[in-house]
């Protein structure tokens, strides 16, 4: 099998190392606000903890809404997306499996994120 690109990079505890992962991004196109796409990621990965603890299904899958955000966050990066697409992309997957509501997003990031 052919491997694409990098894994994830992964802390001791085995949890996402977002800074290290965000550092990788920024060297594959313009992120003028790190601080943005940080708190997508933030914002996903606490509503997916959420859903964990209301026993939600979709959260037992191998490659849950945070992973795969992060995942489609990475090949739009590749080919040079902008900020706005970036972040749109690691919100996409949480609020497709309702997990977040367009309405917070509108709200914690504007409209243009949320169409």
């Amino acid at each position: 099998m052919v491997k694409v690109r990098d894994e994830h990079p992964v802390r001791d505890d085995g949890s996402i190392d977002l800074e290290l992962w965000l550092q990788r991004l920024q060297m594959q196109t313009d992120i003028a606000d790190a601080e943005q796409l940080c708190r997508a990621c933030e914002t996903v990965s606490t509503a997916l903890e959420v859903s964990r603890t209301e026993n939600d299904d979709w959260t037992e899958s191998h490659k849950n809404c945070y992973i795969i955000g992060l995942e489609m966050a990475q090949i739009l990066a590749e080919l040079q997306q902008d900020q706005e697409t970036l972040v749109a992309a690691v919100l996409y997957r949480a609020v497709r499996e309702e997990k977040l509501s367009l309405a917070k997003v509108k709200n914690e990031f504007g409209a243009s994120i949320e169409t």
